[in-house]
């Protein structure tokens, strides 16, 4: 997605004293709408766009605690989300485009309407109202690192780099690594100010292809509908770039800017900050 769990958790015990009914915990840790313009870097000009994406979903903090939960935009028709048992996540369909403008003529800012029947404790069904403003990141991530060999960025793993980007002060900032053999890590939690992230020698395993995704991030939460569950609306804007261990591998940025386009339209999972 990564997920806004942290977060949640930490908005469980709100409204204790409250004559309101808490969700159950074993219900939802969760839910979330989401849009996200997405681009690609592949030397040290600025990065050039792709595509935009708006997903929705829920995350239960059981397998089945929540069943079948949807959401209904301002402007069309119920769109029910299915279930990732690896994931163990409710999400809909990603809907990509080739423009913001086309995101947002499908999706509009307004009120995303969700539906959430829950199982446990007192089984009710939560219908809280998200609100989308289009409220994107004024700046597009622009890394700065100048050793790009062949549309990657060259890392030397076994002495380890520093990732560096431009400042932006209206936002928050992600860095997610994913590897072609299935191994990840991430950056969540920098600062909005954070201009570096310094990945460690032999945090990389020699040989492998990354695929990383540096965020910038605007959003607002909601824990008031469902008292004690957080509700979050997201606008990412993401430039996307592959690393690879040495020159000679720059066969394998093909596989890297491919692995873009599957990752971008998977769980795309909330991270709060």
């Amino acid at each position: 997605m990564q997920r806004i769990s942290l977060f949640a958790l930490s908005c469980l015990c709100l409204f204790p004293g409250s004559f309101r009914l808490l969700a159950d915990p074993s219900d939802i840790d969760n839910y979330y709408e989401q849009k996200s313009n997405n681009y690609t870097q592949t030397d040290i000009s600025a990065p050039t766009y792709f595509e935009s994406i708006w997903q929705a979903g829920v995350n239960p903090l059981n397998a089945t605690s929540v069943t079948t939960p949807s959401v209904t935009p301002p402007s069309s028709g119920t769109t029910y989300m299915m279930y990732n048992a690896g994931g163990n996540f409710w999400q809909t369909p990603f809907a990509g485009f080739s423009s913001q403008a086309a995101m947002d003529a499908a999706y509009p800012n307004g009120g995303y309407q969700f539906n959430i029947p829950t199982t446990s404790g007192s089984a009710l069904t939560y219908t809280p109202t998200l609100v989308e403003a289009d409220n994107f990141p004024a700046q597009v991530p622009i890394l700065s690192n100048t050793n790009w060999v062949g549309g990657s960025l060259y890392f030397d793993y076994s002495l380890g780099d520093t990732l560096t980007w431009n400042a932006n002060t209206d936002s928050n900032v992600q860095l997610h690594v994913y590897g072609s053999l299935g191994d990840s890590f991430t950056g969540a939690g920098l600062l909005s100010g954070s201009t570096s992230y310094t990945i460690a020698p032999g945090q990389l395993v020699s040989g492998e292809t990354y695929t990383a995704y540096l965020e910038f991030q605007n959003y607002t939460v909601d824990s008031t509908q469902i008292p004690g569950v957080v509700g979050q609306v997201s606008d990412y804007t993401i430039t996307v770039f592959t690393i690879a261990p040495e020159p000679s591998s720059i066969c394998l940025a093909f596989i890297g800017v491919s692995f873009v386009v599957v990752l971008a339209r998977r769980r795309f999972s909330v991270h709060s900050r």
